[in-house]
């Protein structure tokens, strides 16, 4: 399992995202059967997928998988976790990429909550998400 999480990532790297996507789906079925639905390495993969999405201007599609990511992130790995925050960003670019600047703002301002609880000032995931919300 683990070589089709590589062999995706190395295509996803290589901008051969229907390759990279077939693998990753390869990768997610076997950690599906492994560990449940809901496990960290199933919102890693989600991640990725919504990334290729938003990479093909699929928006929406990348939003259902980030939306995915996070409420399995929330239930593996609890309320206040620096993955949250970063999926929060992601989730918070798709929206603002498709005129939704209300909900970019959410997404953004939930995110640098979390971070703020969580993170020393001056880290770098702090700063990105202020400057997301500048």
């Amino acid at each position: 399992a683990v070589t089709n999480f590589n062999i995706g990532h190395a295509y996803h790297r290589l901008d051969e995202l229907d390759k990279a996507t077939a693998y990753y789906v390869d990768f997610l079925q076997v950690v599906i059967r492994k560990f449940g639905r809901v496990h960290q390495d199933v919102a890693m993969v989600l991640c990725l997928m919504g990334q290729i999405h938003h990479s093909k201007d699929e928006v929406e599609s990348s939003i259902h998988m980030y939306n995915c990511a996070l409420e399995i992130r929330k239930a593996s790995l609890g309320a206040s976790h620096p993955e949250i925050a970063v999926t929060l960003n992601m989730l918070g670019n798709c929206y603002l990429e498709e005129g939704n600047i209300e909900a970019a703002i959410q997404s953004y301002e939930a995110g640098l909550a979390i971070e703020m609880e969580v993170l020393e000032a001056g880290h770098q995931n702090l700063i990105v998400t202020l400057i997301n919300i500048g």
